[in-house]
């Protein structure tokens, strides 16, 4: 019992020393960005970009941020389930990404145990102001969601999606070829 405390103990110090490093001193407005990019490097995440804004909350490891992706100020990285941002991406301002999931038991009551499930957001995709993307979501090339929205689910290529809960707003035309008679 004293050594799984103690374990817990320093798995939360540790956290809390990453946490600390990566928003107060990498995520510091005086720190220029491509210093910013190199110290999250430091602190184990796969971060590619160089547009990285200040204010980041990163409590999650497991963070892939794709090459000309830029991040707006205050994003949330949470979790243990892995994030992946592709891309030539456009992160608005304080949008959070969360992959702590509970589930459901039998009798009704809520598991306090979390699970993760992990985030893809592919090439392309701009993603409105204070958006909230959930565990399990699959955003495709090239989407749009509109700012605010609450993201679950798998969002489709070429798509614009909006809304809480977030809902297809509109997608590509798929063209016919007349000439198949």
């Amino acid at each position: 019992m004293i050594v799984k405390a103690l374990r817990s103990i320093q798995r939360d110090l540790t956290l809390a020393g990453w946490m600390i490093f990566r928003t107060s001193i990498a995520g510091s407005v005086l720190v220029p960005q491509i210093v910013r990019t190199m110290l999250y490097r430091l602190s184990g995440l796969d971060i590619r970009s160089f547009n990285v804004r200040e204010g980041q909350v990163f409590e999650n490891d497991h963070v892939h941020i794709g090459d000309q992706t830029y991040v707006s100020r205050n994003c949330s990285f949470e979790g243990n389930g892995a994030i992946v941002i592709g891309s030539q991406c456009q992160v608005s301002a304080e949008t959070m990404f969360i992959t702590s999931n509970h589930k459901r038991l039998a009798d009704g009551s809520i598991d306090h145990n979390t699970t993760a499930l992990g985030i893809t957001v592919g090439d392309g995709v701009w993603i409105g102001a204070r958006s909230v993307i959930l565990p399990g979501t699959i955003i495709e090339d090239n989407c749009i969601i509109a700012a605010g929205s609450v993201v679950r689910g798998r969002c489709l290529a070429d798509s614009t999606y909006g809304g809480v809960p977030v809902r297809l707003l509109s997608s590509p035309l798929r063209l016919v070829d007349s000439s198949n008679g």
